[in-house]
């Protein structure tokens, strides 16, 4: 089985990319890959590279701050909100006073309803290119320890912020992945994604393509590789 790195290509087929290259000059003069799907070619061309992806294994960017360790051990788990913050608590209880501990509880149970049990529990997310790591989208989830289902109603709250800040290590988190096992939001994701990754190749004002896509499985560590990132990285182009 091969892994296809969408971000860079690796593990595309030749042949795709010499396909690819027929259309060099419409790729130039064109910042939108859908102002180039009109073409049938190009269309039937994004098909078929995204069938080829879903026959083999695609890498994912999950974007974290977290202790390595427990990522190298553990893999990327499947839990629900209630298990990653009762883990919080209990791991963390020594770096927050008491009036702290109540507060967070308290913003936890405001914060948190049956909406996000349906969209966050057992969801781990993931980008399919670097594209967020320049682009700022990913500066929160990198600056924050726990992912969202931690930090999001409590990174501006004063005293326990810079707290939250000083936990764990911003990480990308490289996984290979069975799409199949994937839910992604827009018609035939791989071939898009990879297709628009090659149009960058020629021309760098184009627009990049890619998605949040999330599973519900834990990854293994050996299926993992650990990405560290430079802080000054974060948010920056």
């Amino acid at each position: 089985m091969i892994t296809i790195n969408l971000n860079d290509l690796t593990g595309l087929p030749e042949h795709f990319l010499l396909e690819l290259s027929k259309f060099k000059k419409e790729f130039m003069s064109t910042e939108f890959l859908e102002h180039l799907e009109e073409r049938w070619e190009i269309h039937d061309l994004i098909i078929r590279i995204n069938q080829f992806c879903l026959q083999n294994e695609i890498i994912g960017f999950h974007y974290t701050r977290a202790y390595p360790k427990d990522i190298i051990t553990k893999g990327l788990l499947s839990r629900s909100g209630r298990e990653i913050r009762a883990d919080f608590i209990q791991r963390h209880t020594n770096l927050f006073n008491e009036a702290e501990i109540e507060q967070i509880g308290e913003v936890w149970n405001r914060s948190f309803d049956e909406s996000d049990k349906e969209h966050r529990d057992n969801h781990i997310f993931f980008n399919f290119t670097l594209t967020a790591l320049y682009g700022m989208g990913s500066e929160l989830l990198l600056e924050n320890f726990g992912g969202e289902q931690v930090y999001w109603p409590l990174y501006e709250i004063e005293g326990i912020k810079d707290k939250l800040k000083n936990i764990g290590s911003p990480l990308i988190v490289k996984c290979s992945l069975n799409p199949k096992d994937l839910n992604t939001f827009i018609e035939h994701p791989w071939g898009k994604i990879a297709t628009a990754t090659f149009h960058r190749t020629l021309n760098p004002n184009a627009y990049q393509t890619d998605q949040d896509g999330y599973q519900h499985k834990s990854i293994p560590p050996e299926k993992i590789k650990l990405i560290e990132v430079n802080e000054s990285m974060i948010g920056s182009n």
